[in-house]
């Protein structure tokens, strides 16, 4: 059964927890925590293999159902309606052994959990001072958490900027009125030659064409020109403004490099000292066991390092001080840093949406 997989090594856990807590006086770990996990996992343990006596029996009627319908054909019509409720009953027996059998796999792990904090104060009181002081080391950041804050408002401020293609865009249609502008004029001109070529006492018929010709594209430059100043002046307005825009786009563009290498640096910190914390086997502040559990999980192992580099970097960026939540209250405010939250909280959710 999946569902009790770690179930004898967490029962094997607890029995060396007992045997440690009668070997030294005085300790942390008080008879009553440990008598309280024991009688849990007594339950536990009963339970499982009740579940485990009652599913194999459920599976025993299937299977004598099963071979019961091997009958003969003369019998047949006589015993389906009987085999046929017998085998509903059994699966619905089958399925509320199912509803137990996940209820008592949330009891196991809900006892693991209490196992985990047990073995961190066996820990502690065995090996003292060996704390992690990430805390302490985040105050050290703050030069790279400021570059990196900078950073993300000149960002900001760089994306609010105006639209840099739609002030190219009036711009360009100022140039494309004087380009047509100028192609009707020379039409007109042509029209106008051609009319001057004509002979006086031309047919009418001859003069036709150029003379429509001439009054249509002569009028059409003239609501050109019109137009042209007020064209001219809005293309002057989004020439400054672009102007305006490239100048500041080129102040704001250091302190965006600068806050991404510092996020870069940062990250790089804060990875190589996780890694010394884990190797040196160093006790995790409440927060961090929180949020992840109490020490680097035997499966997973780099989604759970890559969880908790997530959770110091952001409380390092945005100097949360909490004791005991790993990245503070939400924001109530959209945006990066809600974005943010929202993903690391979803990393550290276990199953039944139980905080780790």
């Amino acid at each position: 059964m999946a569902e009790y997989e770690g179930f004898d090594e967490l029962r094997s856990r607890v029995d060396k927890l007992v045997v440690w807590a009668r070997s030294v006086d005085g300790t942390a770990v008080t008879k009553s925590q440990l008598s309280g996990v024991e009688s849990r996992l007594e339950r536990l343990t009963d339970a499982r293999s009740q579940a485990g006596k009652e599913l194999a029996a459920a599976q025993e009627q299937i299977k004598r159902l099963a071979d019961g319908a091997k009958i003969s054909a003369e019998a047949f019509e006589k015993a389906v309606r009987k085999f046929d409720d017998e085998f509903k009953s059994a699966g619905r027996r089958l399925r509320a052994l199912e509803t137990d059998v996940v209820t008592l796999a949330d009891q196991v792990r809900n006892t693991q959990r209490e196992v985990e904090l047990l073995e961190r104060k066996v820990r502690q009181i065995d090996a003292p001072g060996s704390k992690a002081e990430i805390d302490t080391w985040a105050l050290g950041q703050a030069e790279l958490a400021a570059e990196i804050s900078a950073g993300r408002k000149a960002a900001r401020k760089l994306r609010a900027l105006a639209d840099t293609e739609a002030l190219e865009r009036r711009i360009a249609r100022h140039d494309e009125h004087v380009d047509e502008l100028r192609t009707r004029r020379g039409q007109a001109i042509a029209a106008a030659r051609e009319l001057a070529s004509l002979e006086p006492d031309a047919i009418d018929e001859a003069w036709l064409s150029p003379m429509r010709a001439w009054n249509k594209h002569h009028k059409a430059a003239i609501a050109l020109a019109e137009e042209l100043d007020s064209s001219a002046a809005d293309a002057q307005e989004a020439k400054a403004e672009l102007a305006v825009q490239s100048q500041r786009s080129s102040e704001l563009q250091p302190a965006v490099e600068r806050g991404r290498r510092a996020e870069e640096r940062l990250w790089g910190r804060v990875h190589g000292y996780m890694e010394s914390v884990v190797a040196a086997d160093q006790f995790l502040p409440i927060w961090m066991v929180n949020a992840l559990g109490p020490g680097l999980p035997r499966q997973n192992w780099r989604g759970w390092m890559s969880a908790a580099v997530g959770i110091i970097f952001y409380r390092v960026v945005y100097q949360v001080t909490s004791l005991v939540d790993a990245l503070g209250e939400r924001p109530a405010q959209e945006g990066e840093r809600q974005d943010e939250y929202d993903r690391l909280y979803a990393e550290t959710q276990l199953p039944g949406g139980v905080i780790r």
